[in-house]
């Protein structure tokens, strides 16, 4: 098994778990929102660490997440962006996707 194919494993292994809690969550965003994006880092920071993943950030500049909302893009350069996105980024975030995405009951 290739290492990108342990790691989807990974993920989904770590995922399940917290299936219904999100769902539960999911019903109500607006006031369960700091609930999700913690079990996203949860699920990234166990699946990353199961795979053998380490991530080391570095910061050209600061940045004071309490001045106002920021738009961050990943490059997309392989399937980790989206872990590493949840790990570096130290504010409450959410991401924006296509709309055919809602369609997949993962995202």
């Amino acid at each position: 098994m290739r290492h990108h194919q342990w790691y989807v494993v990974l993920v989904a292994i770590c995922f399940i778990p917290y299936w219904p809690l999100l769902l539960y969550w999911a019903r109500d965003p607006e006031k369960n929102y700091s609930k999700l994006v913690r079990a996203r880092r949860q699920i990234a920071r166990l699946s990353s660490r199961l795979a053998g993943f380490r991530y080391q950030v570095q910061e050209e500049v600061k940045i004071d997440w309490s001045a106002g909302p920021y738009i961050l893009c990943a490059n997309h350069s392989s399937n980790l962006d989206i872990t590493a996105m949840t790990l570096a980024c130290e504010a409450d975030f959410s991401f924006v996707g296509k709309e055919e995405l809602l369609r997949n009951p993962v995202t």
